[in-house]
């Protein structure tokens, strides 16, 4: 009952409240637990983060300020606190069959269902790997970051340009690469630019949308998306997009449906899994197995 959180919610708030909800307690803990003493870094940029988080664990590694980095994130966007703070107006009404309700590009989608969740990848110089004896699972050869303003004309635009930047530095053509993760929110505005987008540089490239399986779940969608790639890259499966049943003509993509998509067998394989925040900010990563 929102009416009375000031009056009597307020009371009831622990001592220490504020340490569970400083962002940067995870990687404090983190390097605490493993004895991390390189740069420690939080970046707070809402669905975005975690990717900006891989984003900047390579350039550490490329400038020499460590040879092994932890990146990844957490979320749990459904506390009461970003609730009362964003209110209920991108989520989905369909509470009469919620496993049904999260539907990326789906003509018949209405909103996000949000979700908790945390995911972490361990970056290293491929020679450091080497020399431990790790199992080198893929490589990201290329990253790319911007900012568009949401919720205008030009936000597609903006999402295609970090798409045809991440071409550019892989020096590929869109045709080599093997598919698309999508951020797919199941927002009706949102998923139509996004998927303007991704048809504008890509045509009718293989398209998955991670969310459809587990919601939004914040600062984690990014890195938790891109571990879905490299395992599906991984095991030659991609994994089909849940509840897309209706497409949408403001959603010309070639959505992952039905069931998983076979990929080839031989060779490198290389994907792009882009992410933004609803707030403008924008990750294009390249990955690469082998």
């Amino acid at each position: 009952n929102h009416d009375q959180w000031g009056k009597h919610s307020m009371r009831e708030i622990e001592p220490l409240w504020m340490l569970k909800y400083l962002p940067n307690m995870v990687a404090s803990h983190l390097s605490i637990a493993y004895d991390a003493r390189g740069p420690s870094n939080t970046i707070c940029q809402s669905e975005a983060s975690s990717s900006l988080a891989v984003a900047e664990a390579i350039r550490l590694i490329r400038r020499g300020a460590a040879d092994v980095v932890l990146a990844g994130g957490t979320g749990s966007p459904g506390s009461l606190t970003k609730s009362l703070y964003v209110g209920d107006r991108e989520l989905s009404h369909q509470i009469a069959t919620p496993e049904h309700a999260c539907r990326p590009f789906d003509k018949r989608r209405d909103g996000m269902v949000v979700g908790e969740g945390a995911g972490c990848i361990i970056l290293e110089r491929k020679a450091f790997a080497e020399a431990r004896g790790a199992p080198i699972l893929a490589e990201i050869p290329a990253v790319y970051c911007c900012f568009t303003p949401p919720d205008t004309a030009c936000f597609s635009g903006g999402l295609a340009h970090a798409m045809n930047a991440t071409l550019d530095r892989l020096h590929l053509a869109p045709h080599q690469i093997s598919h698309l993760s999508a951020s797919g929110y199941s927002t009706i505005r949102d998923d139509a630019a996004e998927a303007r987008a991704i048809h504008e540089v890509f045509d009718n490239i293989p398209v998955i949308a991670p969310k459809s399986n587990f919601g939004n779940v914040g600062p984690a969608a990014g890195v938790i998306e891109l571990i879905a790639s490299i395992l599906a890259m991984a095991h030659r499966k991609l994994p089909h997009v849940m509840n897309y049943e209706v497409p949408d003509v403001d959603c010309p993509v070639n959505v992952v449906r039905d069931q998983p998509a076979s990929l080839s067998l031989q060779g490198p394989l290389f994907a792009i899994s882009s992410c933004h925040a609803q707030t403008g900010q924008i990750v294009s990563t390249a990955i690469s197995v082998q």
